[in-house]
């Protein structure tokens, strides 16, 4: 099941900078991005957290340093992935194909491990 229509790498890269702000500050020293999987489970940290109405701005900017946190990134790491991105449609491509396939994975109900009904082999 997709959770997602079809994928926007645009609209998604937007929505990661609206929550971060202006992330380009001039005279910041350069920092290096962070790797892909890490940054892509960032992102889709960020786009789990990003729907709630009515959450205050220090609520928000408190969500967004926990979940860049959570994968061992600050905003600069986060920033400069970005960017690096932005180099490379391909780059962006292999991060929103893993986003997409966490928020799914998030969806979709956890295996029990046992044979499911119906299975060759499983309970009828």
């Amino acid at each position: 099941m997709r959770i997602l229509g079809p994928m926007r790498p645009t609209g998604l890269l937007l929505t990661a900078l609206l929550l971060l702000g202006s992330g380009c500050v001039p005279g910041s020293p350069d920092r290096s991005h962070v790797p892909l999987d890490r940054f892509a489970g960032a992102y889709a940290g960020l786009l789990e957290t990003s729907g709630g109405a009515g959450v205050d701005s220090l609520a928000r900017e408190r969500s967004i340093d926990s979940v860049l946190a959570a994968h061992g990134i600050d905003r600069a790491g986060f920033q400069a992935s970005v960017t690096w991105c932005n180099e490379d449609v391909h780059r962006w491509r292999e991060v929103m194909e893993e986003v997409v396939r966490r928020l799914e994975q998030k969806q979709s109900p956890t295996p029990t491990g046992g044979i499911s009904p119906g299975r060759p082999g499983g309970p009828s």
